[in-house]
């Protein structure tokens, strides 16, 4: 009887091995594409027809693998490239392409009761924040948490929209930069009703910790229906300028409703050239004035408001509005008004089918001749999850 109780201990010790040691991997991917028609587009009032990549959700392709090491502990693994499906380009269609990961690649570990740490090329805090619902409705509708925001093959009121979710406006012609962040050391928990998560890019220049260095923090606090949070991050480039942006916010969920309230706001010293943030492609439309490269520095706010309801099971609809202020400190200011409704359903758990109507109008002192009227576009697509 002994010996076959040991036999038996062996073997449930020898299955409890093989069941630890045998990794679990999968490829998932989203292919969202659609047609849009916007008007006014031009000096000329011209108006325009193309399909769009990633109209409300950015098309990707990823793998996610992990192992449970036993005592409530797993090693994890993600690696994730934005593709086009209108050109087949693979990395993040604002990019040129040279990255294949260029939305996540990192390792870590997750335990129970420490939470998860995340190593390597991640994102922020401050775009979970917004991802999350709390800073902003359509951006977490539009991408779920840990998305990049996408200008390239988008439109004049929803790119910029997705610029300033993140970044505000800083006025560069880059203007999605800082969505994450490579070389990014992650911390995330949660601890009863608080959301904490902290993160630390290390410059890695000689004889100084700061240069070229990120850091980055989030929280947020549930109480029933309520949510309230805040963001931030600052980066230092090669020279050691700073740039910095805050978000406050908070969403209150009743019913079929949600109603969301925001403010983000950034400030960038003259000079500042992003060093271990991102750069995913250059936004071609509307830019609220010209970064000052000497002198003071750059301000910008925005505000976001926003509305979700959700008509039946498969029936979402979203409205957001959101007024963006900028000044570069050398007399150079302007303004962007901005609204997006956003309706999307659920033909099956994979298959969506969505419209959008948008609304842009611009003040002030914006680079670029293109705005004569307020842009209206239309939209409608499909995203596929698989």
């Amino acid at each position: 009887m002994k010996k076959i109780l040991v036999a038996l201990a062996a073997m449930a010790l020898v299955g409890a091995a093989q069941a630890q040691q045998n990794p679990t991997t999968s490829v998932y991917g989203l292919m969202d594409v659609g047609i849009r028609y916007e008007t006014h587009v031009t000096a000329t009032d011209d108006s325009a027809t193309k399909l769009i990549n990633g109209n409300t959700y950015t098309s990707r392709f990823g793998i996610i693998s992990s192992e449970d090491l036993g005592n409530g502990t797993t090693i994890k693994l993600k690696l994730e490239s934005g593709l086009s499906p209108t050109t087949g380009v693979s990395g993040n269609s604002g990019s040129t392409g040279t990255v294949l990961f260029d939305r996540q690649a990192w390792v870590g570990f997750a335990d129970k009761t420490f939470g998860e740490v995340q190593i390597g090329r991640n994102t922020l805090a401050t775009y979970d924040f917004a991802t999350g619902g709390v800073g902003d409705l359509t951006l977490a509708k539009g991408e779920s948490a840990a998305q990049p925001a996408n200008t390239s093959n988008s439109t004049y009121a929803v790119a910029p929209l997705r610029a300033a979710q993140i970044n505000v406006f800083t006025g560069a012609t880059s203007s999605i930069r800082n969505s994450r962040s490579d070389g990014l050391i992650k911390w995330s928990n949660k601890l009863g009703p608080v959301n904490v998560t902290l993160g630390i890019a290390p410059g890695g220049q000689s004889g100084s910790d700061s240069k070229k260095s990120t850091t980055t923090a989030a929280v947020t606090y549930s109480l029933n229906s309520l949510t309230v949070g805040a963001a931030n991050f600052t980066a230092k480039d090669a020279a050691d300028l700073k740039y910095s942006v805050n978000g406050i916010g908070a969403k209150y969920d009743i019913g079929n409703w949600t109603l969301q309230s925001a403010r983000w706001t950034s400030k960038s010293e003259a000079g500042y050239v992003a060093a271990n943030l991102t750069t995913n492609g250059t936004y071609t439309g509307p830019v609220l004035g010209t970064a000052a490269t000497t002198g003071p520095s750059t301000d910008a706010s925005l505000n976001t408001l926003g509305v979700q309801y959700r008509v039946s099971p498969k029936l979402t609809t979203t409205l957001s509005s959101y007024h963006g202020q900028y000044a570069n400190g050398v007399g150079k200011a302007g303004v962007l008004n901005s609204q997006i409704v956003l309706a999307e359903y659920d033909v099956t758990k994979r298959t969506t089918f969505y419209g959008i109507l948008d609304r842009a109008s611009a003040s002030g002192d914006i680079a670029s001749t293109t705005i004569t009227r307020p842009i209206v576009g239309y939209n409608v697509g499909v995203k596929h999850t698989f």
